[in-house]
């Protein structure tokens, strides 16, 4: 393809549309995708934990807050990294090694983002959770409080136009904030408060304690 002729993504310029190079590849990648996709669509649906986080330059790691989901968890490509989830008195749930996916962007850290199919017991025990790097660094996430600790009630308020939301955050130390109406994620908020640009009159709290969830619906009051 003669370049001055035709343009890929990142070309900035007339043509407007592509050359047909990237477009097969992308057409041929999506079938794929699409066969990939009915097959996981005809599983059946289970309980999993979605694990997140990245690898500092200087090798140690940074595991986010785990989220309780239901999907088809598909086992991570096994790498030099352990995930091992424990119950409330140390024993082991799951251990399971996985490598990092490379950066899109050559100035972001390598990341990682994997399930872990658990049963409704194992998801009840989880307490804590650990991410062993080949340094020998341990990243880990715990349950904030006590497994039977009480939070304080989340409160949203009308304010200024939109909402004010307040929660406890010594149990809770992230919350994802989803408008019922819509069902779009509209804030992920850490340290208690937040304001929101929101009309809706309910919202529905996805509160991660650090390894479980809980979800939570919460009216806007006046």
């Amino acid at each position: 393809m003669d370049p001055q002729l035709n343009r890929d993504f990142m070309g900035y310029c007339g043509p407007y549309w592509i050359s047909n190079y990237n477009y097969l590849a992308l057409q041929s990648a999506m079938a794929k995708d699409q066969a990939a996709f009915n097959r996981r669509a005809s599983a059946a649906l289970t309980a999993a934990v979605l694990v997140t986080g990245i690898i500092n330059g200087d090798g140690t790691a940074d595991l986010d807050p785990l989220l309780d989901v239901q999907d088809m968890p598909a086992q991570p490509e096994p790498g030099p990294y352990t995930l091992t989830l424990y119950d409330a008195q140390g024993n082991v749930i799951a251990s399971v090694p996985f490598a990092t996916a490379d950066p899109t962007d050559g100035a972001a850290p390598p990341s990682f983002a994997f399930e872990v199919d658990l049963s409704p017991d194992q998801q009840a025990a989880l307490a804590s959770a650990t991410i062993t790097t080949p340094t020998g660094d341990l990243a880990a996430r715990a349950a904030s409080r006590s497994l039977n600790a009480t939070p304080r009630e989340p409160v949203a308020v009308a304010w200024k136009g939109g909402a004010h939301l307040g929660w406890d955050h010594g149990i809770h130390p992230e919350v994802m904030v989803r408008d019922l109406a819509t069902g779009d994620i509209i804030a992920t908020a850490r340290g208690g408060e937040v304001d929101l640009d929101t009309t809706a009159g309910e919202l529905e709290l996805i509160m991660l304690d650090g390894v479980r969830t809980q979800v939570r619906r919460v009216k806007v009051t006046p």
